[in-house]
């Protein structure tokens, strides 16, 4: 897997894991990089580089938990309306 789709895999595991109500989410660092099939330091590495779409992340000593906090402006982004009327 290249490293642009690795990008997207992470991002799409880190939406998954995010509470959009606080734009903040959390996640066992083990368990998000089988999610992507990855390495820790390579996760780390490609988190760097998702840090522009990030307010932050990081990792917590204690329980080794990737935590991370969505920019203000991807919180609050409009959702468009969905028809949940059967046709």
């Amino acid at each position: 897997m290249g490293p642009d789709a690795s990008l997207r895999l992470i991002a799409l595991c880190l939406a998954a894991h995010t509470d959009f109500s606080t734009g903040q989410g959390w996640v066992e660092t083990d368990r998000i990089t089988r999610e992507c099939g990855l390495v820790p330091d390579v996760l780390l590495s490609l988190l760097d580089r998702l840090a522009a779409s990030l307010a932050s992340w990081g990792v917590a000593l204690d329980s080794g938990d990737l935590r991370w906090e969505l920019l203000s402006k991807a919180c609050n982004a409009s959702v468009p309306p969905t028809n949940l009327t059967p046709t």
